[in-house]
């Protein structure tokens, strides 16, 4: 039971530091469509799209390479340390060279704010390198409080800049700022991380250790890039062909699903420590299994239910022009289900060192988003974006089932699961089509995603409630 004891205790710690930065930033988006124009709105979403891309590319993946080594071998800290860093730096000479492409018109007008973008790419990346060494050193309590007094800035200075100051997409920029300087501020007065990456490196005896880390990193690049096209793509084909405006509707559209990002990304930080902790060890897919059961019951039913309520909450967050595209929040919250179960899969190749098929498989899903978003936008708008996204996204997740049974098998009640997968389309499907019947079919679908997944569960909650009354009676 330690592993589901120690798994639980890490999704409590990263539950404090994806609550402070997730549900922060999604009790800004009504300040956002406030003071912000689409135009404007589409300018920030913009940003933050091409860093996520550009983050992974620039920095060779060494982060999560950072994370796996620091985790299984103690012995070369301060070289993995030093590289990584390194690495990190270089990346901001890198994007500092690259700056002129954001003058493209694809970029929707990015390029007016060069340097903020600039400042904003290497605060972020500094900030996330040192993140990935807190949890590679497994300094998890580091990482709440420095998400926290981070997301906490970000939010006060937010309002102060855009609501007060009026700075527009200006003030945008310097928030995030401000925030990530706090937030490394955090891990460089409480963690000393510096004792190790301002440590003397010995350059020749590190190669063989750089090398492997670039040979675990490497092919996580091209996965990043796939998944970043298969989810971000349509960002550009929506700005060419539509224009900015209607990109930030489709951005603000796609700030509620990321609820679903707040719960799993809760699990997901967690989840990947015991996974690498776990994967060698026998019982491994046992492990899986119970895991993949309860966490697909808990999203589904999350994202049904988010279905359900979306359009008060997009009532509650949507302000004036923004509100018309709520009916398009179902098909994204299927896409971002789907992500979800793709992330999990996705811990079985890292776990077990096999990157390589996350190249693979998120390279189909990357072709199938470009194809059938080129494809539906130009006959049925922004809803064709949001239904490439949901067939890229169930792509990736049927191939990668596929190859993951070559590395390990694990149970999974599929009966159960399809049957929650087609009401929750259905759900969506309506939303889209017939926004006014929402309500009573909503209620239906809801009910027997949670009658389906209740009868799934109730095996894991009879042996639970079994060993419970086992371990009580032995005690007295």
């Amino acid at each position: 039971m330690n592993k589901y004891r120690r798994l639980l205790q890490n999704v409590g710690l990263f539950a404090l530091n994806t609550v402070a930065t997730k549900l922060i930033s999604f009790l800004l988006i009504p300040l956002y469509t406030t003071y912000l124009s689409p135009g404007m709105f589409g300018v920030t979403d913009m940003a933050a799209t091409v860093i996520t891309l550009v983050t992974p590319l620039a920095t060779l993946s060494i982060g999560d390479g950072l994370v796996r080594f620091l985790i299984e071998d103690s012995e070369h800290q301060k070289a993995y340390t030093t590289f990584s860093f390194m690495l990190t730096l270089i990346s901001c000479l890198i994007v500092a060279l690259l700056l002129p492409v954001l003058d493209m018109h694809i970029f929707g007008g990015l390029g007016n704010y060069k340097l903020l973008f600039w400042i904003t790419y290497s605060t972020n990346a500094f900030l996330s390198y040192l993140g990935n060494l807190a949890r590679g050193l497994n300094k998890i309590k580091l990482i709440p409080i420095s998400s926290i007094a981070s997301s906490a800035v970000v939010c006060i200075t937010a309002v102060v800049f855009i609501a007060k100051m009026k700075m527009g997409v200006n003030g945008y920029f310097y928030s995030l700022i401000v925030g990530s300087i706090v937030g490394m501020a955090v891990y460089l007065i409480v963690g000393h991380p510096y004792r190790l990456f301002l440590s003397q490196p010995s350059f020749r005896g590190d190669k063989q250790i750089w090398r492997a880390m670039l040979l675990y990193s490497l092919p996580l690049i091209p996965n990043t890039l796939f998944w970043w096209i298969g989810s971000s793509i349509n960002r550009f084909f929506i700005t060419a062909m539509i224009g900015i405006s209607a990109s930030g509707l489709y951005a603000a559209a796609s700030k509620i699903p990321n609820i679903l990002n707040l719960i799993y990304g809760i699990f997901q930080q967690a989840w990947n420590l015991s996974a690498f902790q776990e994967a060698k060890h026998e019982g491994a897919e046992h492990f899986f299994s119970v895991t993949f059961k309860l966490l697909n019951a808990v999203t589904v039913v999350a994202s049904s239910g988010l279905i359900l309520i979306s359009p008060w909450l997009a009532k509650l967050l949507l302000q004036k022009q923004f509100f018309a595209v709520w009916p398009l929040i179902g098909l994204l919250v299927v896409a971002f289900y789907f992500n979800t179960l793709n992330a999990f899969y996705g811990s079985i190749f890292t776990s077990s060192m096999k990157t390589k098929h996350l190249f693979t498989t998120t390279g189909l899903g990357a072709a199938v988003s470009i194809l059938f978003t080129w494809l539906l936008i130009p006959h049925i708008g922004l809803s064709g974006a949001c239904l490439a996204m949901v067939v890229s996204n169930l792509s990736v997740l049927i191939m990668r089932i596929a190859v993951s049974r070559t590395i390990m098998t694990f149970k999974i009640s599929w009966r159960y699961t399809i049957s929650s997968i087609i009401i929750l389309m259905v759900q969506a499907g309506t939303t889209a089509i017939r926004p006014s019947i929402v309500l009573p079919v909503s209620v239906i679908c809801l009910a027997s995603i949670i009658l389906i997944e209740f009868c799934n569960c109730l095996p894991l909650l009879r042996a639970g409630a079994s060993k419970l009354l086992i371990r009580r009676a032995s005690k007295q």
